[in-house]
């Protein structure tokens, strides 16, 4: 599965699922479910290639102001939740992580944890067995060591609107 197939995947759930991102996660399963092993597994290395790519320190920076803090688990389910809002939300965050400011709220919990694991839901129920474990890697970038001290300046709209 290309990239570009990924990404029409997301957003025919997003689009079902009204923005709810768990929803999303629930409906990017069920159309997963009735796909091929190969393709399932083909989603699940496109995932984790735009998992991987997330790995920058203004997107944790992001995440960390959001969520009022970010361990590596956390990051990933920001990220998990910055996937489910759709491909030009999620470029628009790698090139700008403060563009998320326009789309954000100070009431919100912006991660989705379940869309980590969509890909390995639907293998399970297709083939009626675990997804191989050499199929999951995250190529880390340690990001986390990041200076809070930063935050402000990484994502200077995000930490005005979170830090009141």
């Amino acid at each position: 599965m290309d990239l570009s197939s990924f990404w029409r995947v997301i957003a025919l759930a997003h689009a079902e699922a009204e923005g709810d991102s768990d929803r999303t996660a629930g409906i990017v399963t069920e159309i997963l479910v009735e796909q091929s092993i190969e393709t399932i597994v083909a989603f699940d290395r496109a995932l984790y290639e735009i998992i991987a790519r997330a790995y920058t320190p203004e997107l944790w920076a992001a995440a960390y102001i959001v969520n009022y803090g970010a361990t590596d688990e956390r990051f990933e389910y920001f990220v998990g939740w910055l996937i489910t809002q759709g491909q030009d939300v999620y470029e628009a965050a790698l090139h700008e992580a403060d563009s998320l400011a326009d789309i954000v709220d100070t009431e919100g919990a912006y991660e989705c944890e379940s869309m980590l694991y969509v890909a390995q839901y639907a293998f399970e129920r297709r083939a009626g067995r675990e997804m191989p474990a050499h199929q999951r890697r995250i190529p880390r970038r340690d990001v986390t060591l990041l200076d809070e001290h930063l935050l402000p300046t990484l994502c200077p709209r995000l930490w005005a609107k979170f830090s009141n």
